[in-house]
C-alpha cells in the first residue's frame, strides 16, 4: 500500500538518475541540507524504491523521511550514492 504522498508520475519522472541527481543538487545549491536534499529527491522517488536501490530498510527510510531518525555520515553516503554522488571535502583557503 502506497502513502497518500505517494505520486505516480513524479516517481516515473525521478527513476531518471540525471534528473534525480539534478533535484538533490539543486536543493543543496538553494540552501537545503543534505537531508533535507534527500528527503525531498526520496518523496519524489518513492520510499519502496529507493530502499529497494540503496540497501536501507524500508521503515528506516520511512523514518528519515519524516523526520523521525536521522543517519550517520556512512548511511548519507549510501544515499548519496544512489543518486551518483558523493561527500567530498575541501580546504577553506579563504581561513
Amino acid at each position: 500500500m502506497r502513502s497518500k504522498s505517494y505520486d505516480k508520475k513524479l516517481a516515473e519522472k525521478m527513476s531518471d538518475p540525471d534528473l534525480a541527481k539534478a533535484v538533490v543538487i539543486h536543493a543543496v545549491e538553494n540552501g537545503d541540507s543534505i537531508e533535507e536534499a534527500l528527503t525531498i529527491a526520496i518523496t519524489g522517488m518513492g520510499i519502496k524504491e529507493f530502499a529497494n536501490k540503496s540497501g536501507i530498510k524500508m521503515q528506516n527510510v520511512s523514518q528519515f523521511v519524516q523526520g523521525k531518525r536521522a543517519f550517520g555520515y556512512k548511511t548519507l553516503a549510501k544515499c548519496l550514492a544512489v543518486f551518483g554522488l558523493k561527500f567530498a571535502v575541501t580546504e577553506d583557503r579563504a581561513a
